[in-house]
């Protein structure tokens, strides 16, 4: 009777590792939880407030959705090379896609 009963415990444990590493997996392939909140806050930064172009009756921009993946894009800007301080559209789920408007 013991014996069953480790046995039994042993393949409970065993399937629940299996369970686990399941779970993991599909875990880090939807992008885990830290890629996936950034997608949301920048979601929802979209939503609340389209960019707005410089000039007084200027109306909002409406951010493009990316060529590549479709995803939203965001404004950033160009840090180093010839086109340092230029602002271009990027795709926000860089470095996964790394999706390109000129602005």
């Amino acid at each position: 009777m013991a014996n069953a009963l480790i046995c039994l415990l042993h393949q409970t444990n065993y399937l629940l590792d299996l369970q686990i590493n399941a779970l993991e997996r599909s875990f880090v392939q939807a992008g885990g939880y830290s890629e996936q909140l950034a997608t949301a806050r920048l979601t929802e930064r979209r939503r609340e407030s389209p960019i707005k172009p410089t000039g007084p009756a200027a109306p909002p921009v409406k951010a493009p959705d990316c060529p590549q993946c479709g995803q939203p894009m965001v404004l950033r800007t160009a840090r180093q090379g010839a086109r340092a301080g230029s602002q271009f559209w990027g795709c926000s789920t860089y470095p996964k896609c790394k999706g390109v408007v000129p602005l």
